[in-house]
């Protein structure tokens, strides 16, 4: 997996960074004015590591409902959810309507949120995680008297899809 581009909300003097494309040549330059936020960008890209927590004192000052949020595009390959679904150590169950969502758009968007400082996928493959499952029941057959089936449990979507961002996060290249 390779990074794209970053978002940083509420981080620190950053209150929305905008959506950050990084260029394919593997140059990027950060430049900007003193105190304009340059080191408040490498740190919270540094707190959206597996092994960091978002500081709390990357808190907004004066915004006590703001919390950080920071968002990454990576590409993503085949070989990268093969990977994940491969490894016997920590097995990640990924339904093949995700995962051939994530190979058809080669990108995968990761956040990891203060207090929290867990990873979540976006909205889409959320929404595409819970249709899969929501096909998976058993469908009523018509005349035949059934109770109604359980919708999924947004609980155990949340904590596959934390646990896939997770192990995503795992893969990446430092």
């Amino acid at each position: 997996m390779k990074l794209n581009k970053f978002r940083i909300l509420n981080y620190k003097a950053i209150t929305d960074s905008g959506e950050c494309d990084l260029l394919t040549d593997k140059i990027t330059i950060l430049a900007g004015q003193n105190e304009s936020g340059k080191t408040s960008i490498l740190e919270a890209l540094r707190d959206f590591d597996v092994d960091q927590e978002i500081s709390p004192e990357a808190k907004p000052d004066g915004k006590d409902n703001a919390n950080p949020e920071i968002i990454c595009e990576f590409s993503i390959e085949k070989s990268d959810i093969e990977e994940i679904e491969n490894d016997t150590e920590d097995k990640v169950e990924i339904p093949k309507e995700v995962k051939d969502a994530i190979v058809k758009d080669k990108t995968v968007v990761i956040k990891k949120s203060f207090p929290s400082n867990k990873y979540s996928l976006d909205e889409n493959i959320i929404g595409t995680w819970e249709q899969s499952l929501s096909n998976q029941l058993e469908p009523k057959v018509e005349g035949e008297e059934t109770a109604e089936q359980p919708k999924p449990e947004s609980k155990n979507i949340a904590e596959l899809q934390e646990k896939l961002a997770d192990r995503l996060m795992r893969i990446v290249p430092y």
